[in-house]
C-alpha cells in the first residue's frame, strides 16, 4: 500500500509535513515559513481533511498574523465546509487589501458559484484572466474544473475553448475539453479533439479508448473497433478495451471477428457469465442456434439470474422449433425473473405453436401488464383474439398498437378485417385501400379471412372501382 506522502511533489515537502506533525505531537511551537505552511495546508485540503487544514492555518496565523495566503486558505476551508458567510467576509477583506490578487479573485469566483450567482462568478473569473497571464491555459483549466465540479459543462467549455486557443498542446486541457463537449452533446467536436490529442501523442491509451467510446455512440463501429484495438495495444493489460472491441464488431455484424475478440478477452480475464452470453449472442445472430445454446447454458450455470442468457435460450429453442423445451425453459426463466415481459412473450409463442391458444393469450396479457408499451405484442394479441373470434378484444388491441406504432405496415389490413367481422362495413372499406397500398396481397388475404364479404354488394361495388 502506498504511503500518502509518496504523492507529495518532493522529499523536501514531505520532510516539512513530518516536521510539522512531529512538532504538534511533541507540543512544540516550532517556526515554519509561509511557504512551508502552504505545503502543509494544501496537503490536508487535497485529502479533504479540513479540520486538520484549519488547525494548520491557525498554527500558521499565530506565527504570521494577517498573512494573506493563510487567510485565503481559511476562506477555502470555509467554502468546503459550507460556511459561506464567513468565507465571504474573509475574501472581501482580503480583496480590499489586494484587489488584483489573482488567487483571491479565483476564490471569489468559486464562492459566487457555490452560492449560485453565476454572473458574479464569471465576472470574478474574467478578472483572473484579465492580467494577460503567460499561463492562461492553466488558469482556464483551473476555472473549468470549478464549473465541471458543479456539472456546469457549458460554462466550463467557454474557458476550456479559451485555454485551447492559448495553448492547444496542453493535453490535460484537451481531455477536459473533449469531455465537456461530449457531455453537452457535441460528439463530433469531441471526436476532433481526441484526434488532435492523438496527433500529439499517438500512444495515448486513454485517448484511443475515449475515441472508441464516442465512435461507438455514433454507430461508426468499424472505426470504433480500430480505436479500441489501438487502446488495447497501447494500454498494457487494458482488457476493457478488448471487450469493447468485441462489442464493436458485434454491432458491425462481424460476428466471426467478435467471437475471436471475445475469446481473447476471456482467455486473459475469466470465462464468466457475461463472456458466455456474448459468445452465445454471436452464434445466435448467425443462426447457429445449436452452437449458441451451450454458451447460454454455461452462462446460466454461472449466473442463474442472467436475463440475457435465459432470453437467448428461449430464442434458440423457438427458432429450432423445440416448442416443448421452450415452454419448460420459459417457465424456469419466469421463475427467476417474473417481471421480465419478454419471457412471457417467448412462452406465448411456444404455446401458440403447440396450439394452446387460450394459454398463449393469457401470457400476452401478462406481458402487457408488465410493460404496456409494446406495439408488437398488441398486434400479436389482436391476431390471436381474431382467431378466437373475440373481435372486440382484437379491435382494442389493434388500436393500442396503432397508438404506439401508427405506421405499422399490417395495421390497415387488420382494421379492415376486424371491422368486417364486427359488421362495420363502411369502416372496413375505409381501411382496405391503404392496406392494398402497403401490401399487394392484402385483398387476397382479406377475402381469405372474411370470405363472407364476397357476398356483400358493398364489397363487390368496391372491387368494380379498383
Amino acid at each position: 500500500m502506498k504511503d500518502n506522502d509518496s504523492i507529495l511533489p518532493n522529499d523536501g515537502q514531505k520532510d516539512t509535513l513530518r516536521r510539522y506533525e512531529r512538532s504538534l505531537s511533541e507540543g512544540r511551537a516550532e517556526y515554519f515559513g509561509t511557504d512551508e505552511l502552504e505545503v502543509v495546508v494544501d496537503y490536508y485540503i487535497q485529502r479533504l481533511k479540513f479540520q486538520k487544514a484549519k488547525e494548520a492555518v491557525d498554527f500558521g496565523l499565530a506565527q504570521h498574523p494577517g498573512n494573506v495566503m493563510l487567510l485565503s486558505k481559511a476562506a477555502r476551508i470555509c467554502i468546503e465546509n459550507g460556511e459561506m458567510e464567513k468565507a465571504r467576509e474573509l475574501v472581501s477583506g482580503l480583496l480590499e487589501r489586494e484587489p488584483g490578487n489573482r488567487a483571491l479573485l479565483f476564490l471569489s469566483g468559486e464562492l459566487e458559484l457555490a452560492e449560485g450567482d453565476v454572473v458574479a462568478a464569471k465576472e470574478a473569473f474574467d478578472k483572473v484572466l484579465s492580467g494577460n497571464a503567460q499561463d492562461i491555459d492553466e488558469v482556464c483549466l483551473d476555472i473549468a474544473y470549478v464549473y465541471i465540479s458543479k456539472m456546469s459543462f457549458e460554462a466550463a467549455l467557454h474557458f476550456l475553448k479559451m485555454g485551447f486557443k492559448a495553448n492547444s498542446l496542453n493535453i490535460t486541457l484537451c481531455f477536459e475539453l473533449a469531455f465537456c463537449l461530449e457531455q453537452t452533446g457535441a460528439t463530433d467536436e469531441a471526436v476532433s479533439v481526441y484526434n488532435h490529442i492523438l496527433d500529439q501523442n499517438p500512444f495515448s491509451n486513454e485517448a484511443w479508448f475515449n475515441l472508441g467510446m464516442l465512435l461507438f455512440r455514433l454507430e461508426d463501429y468499424e472505426k470504433a473497433a480500430e480505436a479500441f484495438d489501438f487502446a488495447f495495444l497501447n494500454g498494457e493489460g487494458d482488457f476493457e478495451a478488448l471487450l469493447h472491441k468485441g462489442h464493436s464488431y458485434f454491432q458491425a455484424n462481424e460476428f466471426d471477428k467478435a467471437i475471436e475478440t471475445y475469446k481473447e478477452y476471456g482467455e486473459n480475464t475469466k470465462f464468466d457469465a457475461a463472456f458466455n452470453v456474448y459468445m452465445g449472442e454471436c452464434y445466435e445472430k448467425q443462426s447457429k442456434f445449436e452452437e449458441a445454446m451451450p454458451f447460454y447454458g454455461k452462462a446460466l450455470e454461472l449466473n442463474p439470474m442472467s436475463i440475457e442468457a435465459w432470453a437467448g435460450m428461449c430464442v434458440c429453442l423457438l427458432e429450432l422449433e423445440r416448442f416443448e423445451q421452450a415452454l419448460d425453459v420459459s417457465a424456469e426463466a419466469i421463475a427467476e425473473n417474473p417481471d421480465f415481459c419478454d419471457f412471457w412473450i417467448y412462452r406465448a409463442e411456444a404455446l401458440v405453436n403447440l396450439d394452446r391458444t387460450a394459454d398463449a393469450l393469457q401470457c400476452y396479457k401478462k406481458a402487457l401488464e408488465i410493460n404496456p408499451n409494446q406495439a408488437d405484442t398488441y398486434l400479436a394479441l389482436g391476431n390471436m383474439s381474431l382467431d378466437l373470434c373475440d373481435y372486440e378484444l382484437a379491435l382494442a388491441s389493434y388500436k393500442k398498437a396503432e397508438a404506439l406504432m401508427p405506421d405499422a405496415a399490417p395495421l390497415p389490413l387488420f382494421f379492415a378485417i376486424v371491422y368486417c367481422k364486427l359488421g362495420q362495413v363502411d369502416l372496413a372499406l375505409k381501411y382496405l385501400p391503404e392496406a392494398m397500398k402497403r401490401d399487394d396481397d392484402a385483398l387476397t388475404l382479406f377475402f381469405d379471412v372474411c370470405s363472407e364479404a364476397k357476398q356483400d354488394s358493398r364489397f363487390r361495388d368496391f372491387l368494380k372501382l379498383m
